[in-house]
Order: C-alpha cells, then sequence, then structure tokens
C-alpha cells in the first residue's frame, strides 16, 4: 500500500511486478490494458526501470487457455483463440514489437527477457539481471523443487471444464454456498 512506501527506506530499490500490468486476459481491452497501465506506471513513477518478460506464442497461447479453466472458465479453446480470429484474444493480442517500440519511445531502462533464456541460460540471465538493477550483490535463487505440472492431457481439461460447469450451477442454484 502507499502507507508502506511513505514508511519505507526511499534508498531501497522499489520493485512493483505483476503479469495483470500487461493486461488482464479476460478482459475485452486486454491489448490496451498493457499500454494504458504503463502510462499510468509513467506517470505515477517518472521513468523507473522496466523489465519486461516474454514467452514463446507456441506455448503462451495454450498456457493462457489453461490458466483460464484454473479459474472458472468452460469455454473450449476456440472461444479464446482461434485461427479465423475470432475469439476473445485476437492475433493483434498476442504482438510484441508494438509493446517494445511503446517502451522503447516511453522509458529510458528496459531490460527484455524470454522465458526460454530464464529456463535454459539461468546464470548469465541473473548476472545481466543484476548489472541492469545495478546491485552490488548477485541475486541468490530459491532452490524449490515445485514446477507448474498444469493440465497435459484432453482428459484433464474436460474434466476441469466439466467441473467448472457443474460449480458455476451450484452458485446459481445455491449462492450461499460460495
Amino acid at each position: 500500500s502507499h502507507r508502506k512506501l511513505l514508511n519505507g527506506n526511499l534508498e531501497n530499490n522499489l520493485i512493483i511486478s505483476g503479469e495483470s500490468i500487461s493486461g488482464r486476459l479476460w478482459h475485452e481491452n486486454y491489448n490496451e490494458d498493457f499500454f494504458s497501465n504503463l502510462k499510468k506506471i509513467l506517470k505515477i513513477y517518472g521513468n523507473p526501470k522496466i523489465i519486461l518478460g516474454i514467452r514463446n506464442q507456441k506455448s503462451f497461447i495454450p498456457s493462457v487457455y489453461m490458466q483460464y479453466l484454473h479459474e472458472e472458465g468452460v469455454e473450449d479453446f476456440n472461444f479464446l483463440f482461434d485461427a479465423n480470429n475470432e475469439g476473445l484474444r485476437k492475433h493483434e493480442d498476442f504482438l510484441l514489437m508494438p509493446k517494445i517500440k511503446f517502451l522503447q519511445e516511453n522509458f529510458t531502462d528496459i531490460f527484455i527477457y524470454s522465458q526460454e533464456s530464464l529456463l535454459n541460460r539461468q546464470n548469465d540471465f541473473l548476472i545481466a539481471l543484476k548489472d541492469f538493477l545495478e546491485l552490488k550483490q548477485g541475486i541468490s535463487v530459491l532452490n524449490n523443487d515445485f514446477s507448474n505440472r498444469g493440465i497435459k492431457t484432453e482428459l484433464q481439461v474436460n474434466l476441469l471444464k466439466t467441473l467448472n460447469k457443474l460449480n458455476l450451477r451450484l452458485k446459481k442454484n445455491h449462492p450461499w454456498l460460495s
């Protein structure tokens, strides 16, 4: 909250992070959210350092659908994204260059990394991030064996959709249960 900011040490780095800064995936104006949110950040914080993580669209788009299902979604994949550009998310929503260009035009210090570099070249990533943030010490990473298991099969997708539909029906018929 702003109270914590006001009581904090202003000599320390402040890191603001959140996937929703890039846009709310289920929001009608997902793509415009990115630009709107960054304009607000620019207005509030001046010219902060920006870190943007990007992901290969081939794995990102199915992952978005799996997240939709985890958040009680009940529709098929085509509801979210389809080849005819009729889904909730349009092809242009996933274009990265307009977003990168916006960042370059509005911010001085930008660090862009890919999920693949984070996973496959972690040491290089951490060194580059340390240098970007101008840290005196290295960045330590907690080792934990947890990894996102996710939804892997069509059976799991159908089961989760069925459970989500059942949940919606129960909430509708018995609102006091939610």
